[in-house]
């Protein structure tokens, strides 16, 4: 997903349910984003809250959906904190 900056987040997968387990439609991957900055280098790794879909960055602002345990939905909004790269503030 491209971020703020130039910045792109890679969501880790999560590990294969076992057989049997009820899956939830897209929550395949993990709560776990790499973050690189635009040259390519590891800024490091960001946590998501469990059931988050990420949709939109506006500066420093992250907007998606929250689904609590009834699958109800929420907009959700997170800041980003710390720095992403050049030209950072």
């Amino acid at each position: 997903m491209l971020g703020p900056r130039g910045t792109i987040w890679v969501q880790h997968v999560q590990p294969a349910t076992e057989p049997g387990e009820e899956e939830f439609a897209g929550e395949a991957g993990a709560p776990q984003w790499d973050v690189f900055d635009s040259e390519g280098r590891f800024l490091g790794t960001v946590m998501m809250p469990q059931r988050f879909t990420p949709i939109l960055f506006r500066d420093d602002k992250l907007y998606g959906v929250w689904r609590d345990e009834l699958d109800v939905q929420y907009v959700l909004r997170l800041r980003i904190l710390g720095d992403l790269g050049p030209g950072a503030t």
